[in-house]
C-alpha cells in the first residue's frame, strides 16, 4: 500500500511539474509573439523648461532597432540601451524605459534645471544647470534665470562646477540665491571679474553690490538685507551708487 501511495504521489508531482513547465513555455511563446503598440514619454522636472521634446525623443530611439519601432518584437528591444542613449542628452539627468506586457513602452526622462545663463561673446552662451552641469542653449526655449557675465565666464564654462573646488564655491553662491525668494527675484545679473570677483545688479535699487569672492556667503547676503532695510531707508533710495560687501563685519556704501 505505501508502495503505490508513493508511486501515485511521484505521478502526481510529476504531471504537476509537467504543467509548471508547458505554461511557462507557453508563456514565453506567447511573449516572443507580443509587439510594441504604443510610446509614450513622461518629463519629469519640467519647472517651466522645455527642453526636451516627445517627438525628438521618439525619433532618437528609433535608430534603436532595425525597421520600424511600432510593430518591432518586444524580445528584440534593448531597454537598457535605450536609456543610455537618451542618457548622452545633456539635459537628461536619468533616463528609465520599461514596457507592459501588452506592449506599450514608457520612456520617463528626468530633466536637468537650469538655474544661470552663462554669456560667452566670442562662443555659444550656455547654461548652468542645477548640479553644475554645462549645458547648451535650444533655439525652441529660453530660460528665465540669472545671467552672468564677464571675464572670467569663460573660465565658468570650462568644466561643470561640480568637478572643481572653484565650481563648486560658485555652485554654492547659485544655490543660495535660488533657495532664496527675494534674493532670486532681487538678483537678475552678476558679471565676474578677471580675478573671479562678483558684482551683482538688483533689481530693486539702483546700487550695484560688490559681493568679492563666494566666500562667507550667508554673511554677505545678511550685510545686504541690512543695506536694504536699515540704510537705504534711513538714508534714501538714491543716496548711494554702490555697497561693498567684501569684507568682514563691513558695509562700505559710497
Amino acid at each position: 500500500m505505501r508502495v503505490k501511495d508513493n508511486l501515485f504521489r511521484i505521478i502526481k508531482m510529476t504531471g504537476f511539474t509537467l504543467i509548471v513547465f508547458g505554461a511557462i513555455g507557453f508563456s514565453e511563446k506567447k511573449y516572443d509573439e507580443k509587439t510594441l503598440t504604443d510610446v509614450s514619454v513622461e518629463i519629469e522636472n519640467q519647472y517651466d523648461n522645455y527642453f526636451l521634446d516627445e517627438m525628438e525623443i521618439k525619433a532618437s530611439l528609433q535608430t534603436a532597432v532595425s525597421g520600424e519601432f511600432i510593430g518591432s518584437s518586444l524580445r528584440d528591444l534593448n531597454l537598457r540601451a535605450m536609456e543610455l542613449k537618451l542618457g548622452h542628452h545633456k539635459f537628461v539627468e536619468v533616463a528609465q524605459v520599461f514596457h507592459d506586457p501588452k506592449g506599450n513602452l514608457t520612456i520617463r526622462l528626468y530633466q536637468s534645471r537650469p538655474i544661470a545663463r552663462l554669456l560667452r561673446p566670442e562662443k555659444p552662451d550656455a547654461y548652468i544647470g542645477s548640479e553644475g552641469q554645462i549645458l547648451p542653449t535650444s533655439e525652441d526655449f529660453t530660460a528665465r534665470v540669472m545671467v552672468i557675465g564677464g571675464p572670467f565666464v569663460h573660465t565658468l564654462a570650462q568644466n561643470d562646477l561640480g568637478t572643481t573646488h572653484q565650481g563648486r564655491s560658485y555652485l554654492e553662491l547659485l544655490h543660495f540665491i535660488e533657495a532664496d525668494p527675494f534674493l532670486k527675484a532681487q538678483i537678475a545679473q552678476m558679471q565676474v571679474d578677471k580675478n573671479g570677483e562678483i558684482i551683482m545688479y538688483p533689481q530693486l535699487s539702483k546700487q550695484y553690490v560688490e559681493f568679492g569672492m563666494p566666500t562667507q556667503i550667508e554673511e554677505k547676503f545678511k550685510k545686504m538685507m541690512i543695506f536694504y532695510q536699515q540704510i537705504l531707508p534711513d538714508k534714501g533710495w538714491n543716496t548711494y551708487e554702490k555697497v561693498n560687501l567684501k569684507y568682514e563685519n563691513q558695509i562700505i556704501c559710497e
